[in-house]
């Protein structure tokens, strides 16, 4: 008698879904799952099994999703890469090119000072020096350099 109510109790059990109580708290502004109350007026959640059955054509086809995703991202990604990687090097070659009309501008002007002081006609000395004048505020607003 005693083994048949064991089997019945066990055979009950067995059947009955096991749920553990779980309370929701919120600690310092966060909200919290655990199996204990954290107050003592806090009452268990009423929580339910989930419903339907899994289907593995659907797991598959979520799988393919997510891998289509990713290689999508990585495709994004390479394109990132690859526009700042001539991004950078438009930047480096405008720079070079700055650097090389501002060393032009430097070198024409200290010429034309040069040959300001080398001639004697006055017409000469007044052209290279004007020529000097406006170079030397070329160099001021194209370069931002005073010499």
């Amino acid at each position: 008698m005693k083994l048949q109510a064991i089997a019945v109790l066990s055979a009950l059990l067995a059947l009955s879904p096991a749920q553990a109580q779980v309370y929701k708290c919120t600690e310092g502004g966060k909200t919290v799952f655990s199996d204990r109350p954290c107050s003592a007026d806090d009452a268990p959640l009423q929580v339910r099994p989930a419903a339907g059955q899994f289907d593995p054509a659907a797991g598959k086809a979520a799988e393919a999703r997510a891998a289509r995703d990713q290689a999508e991202l990585q495709r994004i990604e390479l394109q990132r890469q690859a526009a700042r990687a001539s991004e950078a090097s438009a930047i480096e070659a405008r720079q070079k090119a700055e650097q090389d009309n501002c060393t032009r501008i430097r070198r024409d002007m200290e010429q034309a000072q040069y040959w300001a002081g080398e001639f004697r006609h006055p017409d000469n000395v007044r052209r290279e020096t004007e020529k000097a004048n406006k170079l030397k505020d070329q160099l001021w607003w194209e370069c931002k350099q005073t010499r």
